[in-house]
């Protein structure tokens, strides 16, 4: 398959890559036209990965996500009021269209949601001070880790900022920061399932 692929972007890159990118500002501009709909933009952001929020309207990243299903659109991730499409050179302008219909609708199923979701700033905590350990490590509750230093990074996805670091003792405002964002239904990598983070012993 990498053989295959190679061989398509050697004969017909240039020419997937503009339509590709073509493509993308036609969905962007049309999105603009979408009461309600916040295309999540910036410099630092991949243009290629669409980042959707519908929260003016009261449709969490996850309302939005099973809307999108109905109609066959799969999202790569949810968190909170986020949803991401990613895209490639595979897709075509009437998979943009597709997308774009789908989100009208959305737009107008707004009355059905029962929960509504507002816009959360990301706050990056300062940082704390990164502390010598001993190599063994154990699991505790967030709360419980106030003083402790982490072993491992806890990082809110998106946008993929670490918010405490391997080695960095866990103050009380990451703490505090990290329970909102899960509170708010957002994905942090570093916490598992029972709500704990690893730390040196």
């Amino acid at each position: 398959s990498l053989a295959i692929n190679a061989e398509i972007l050697r004969k017909h890159g240039l020419e997937l890559f503009n339509r590709w990118k073509n493509d993308l500002e036609w969905f962007y501009t049309e999105a603009e036209a979408i009461q309600g709909l916040r295309i999540v933009k910036g410099q630092e952001l991949d243009p290629t990965k669409i980042n959707m929020d519908m929260s003016e309207l009261g449709i969490s990243g996850k309302n939005l996500e099973d809307i999108l299903a109905e109609r066959k659109i799969i999202l790569e991730l949810t968190t909170g009021h986020i949803a991401m499409a990613m895209t490639g050179i595979g897709n075509t302008k009437g998979d943009m269209m597709h997308l774009i219909n789908a989100l009208e609708d959305a737009a107008e199923k707004k009355g059905q949601m029962k929960e509504r979701f507002l816009r959360k700033e990301f706050t990056i905590p300062k940082p704390g001070i990164v502390s010598s350990h001993r190599d063994e490590k154990e699991y505790v509750g967030i709360s419980n880790a106030i003083g402790r230093v982490s072993a491992g990074n806890i990082t809110p996805y998106p946008p993929g900022i670490p918010f405490v670091c391997d080695g960095e003792k866990v103050t009380e405002e990451m703490v505090e920061a990290v329970n909102g964002l899960l509170r708010e239904g957002h994905n942090v990598c570093g916490v598992n399932e029972e709500e704990k983070i690893c730390v040196y012993k």
